[in-house]
């Protein structure tokens, strides 16, 4: 998984082309294998839910669509793996 920590100093953002001041709220994508701002995230979802999308958006957006349904599954998997734990081993206080 690519982290925020991955993104290099002097990284532009591939939607505004501007620089990426805060890493924190960047997005990768893996499609075109570059980072996206926080203001070129909100253009791509804009864009991509927009009656003629641009193709570059709609496929960013569907690839962060898909990875973070991916992300909620196995987080819900998890918590139910915790409430079985629980329901049939108890909790030990």
């Amino acid at each position: 998984m690519i982290e925020s920590q991955d993104i290099r100093e002097e990284s532009r953002c591939f939607i505004t082309g501007e620089p990426i001041i805060d890493i924190e709220t960047a997005r990768f994508t893996c499609e075109f294998d570059a980072w996206i701002s926080e203001e070129g995230q909100d253009i791509v979802e804009e864009d991509a839910r927009a009656v003629n999308p641009s193709t570059e958006n709609e496929i960013i957006f569907r690839e962060w669509y898909a990875q973070d349904e991916a992300d909620a599954a196995r987080w819900d998997m998890a918590l139910r793996h915790l409430d079985y734990d629980n329901e049939f081993h108890g909790d030990d206080e």
